[in-house]
C-alpha cells in the first residue's frame, strides 16, 4: 500500500505508535524512507531520549528529524527569536 501512496503523492505520512513502547515503529521504519521523531517536552526525559537514539541506530531508517511538542507560550523569552511562529 505505501508503495502505490508513494507512485501517486510526493508525501506519504505514516503514523505510529510510541517507538518505545510496541514493536510496530521498527516493523513500519524498513518500509519508509524516513522517520520523523515526535517528543512532548515537558513529559519526555533524556533517558527516553537516548534509548529512541538507540532504536534509531538498529533500524533500517534514516532520521529526518524532531518535532517537539508542547513548548510553553510562557517560555517566549526562551525561544524570543521563535516567536512569530506560534
Amino acid at each position: 500500500m505505501i508503495h502505490e501512496l508513494k507512485r501517486d503523492h510526493d508525501y506519504v505520512l505514516v503514523d505510529a505508535p510510541p517507538m518505545l513502547a510496541v514493536g510496530d515503529a521498527a516493523a513500519i521504519a524498513g518500509k519508509v524512507d524516513g522517520v520523523i521523531v515526535m517528543i512532548r517536552v515537558e513529559e519526555t526525559t533524556r533517558h527516553q531520549i537516548a534509548e529512541v537514539e538507540r532504536f534509531l541506530d538498529r533500524v533500517p531508517a534514516r532520521s529526518l528529524g524532531l518535532v517537539a511538542a508542547g513548548v510553553s507560550k510562557t517560555d517566549r523569552k526562551t525561544y524570543a527569536h521563535y516567536h512569530e511562529y506560534y
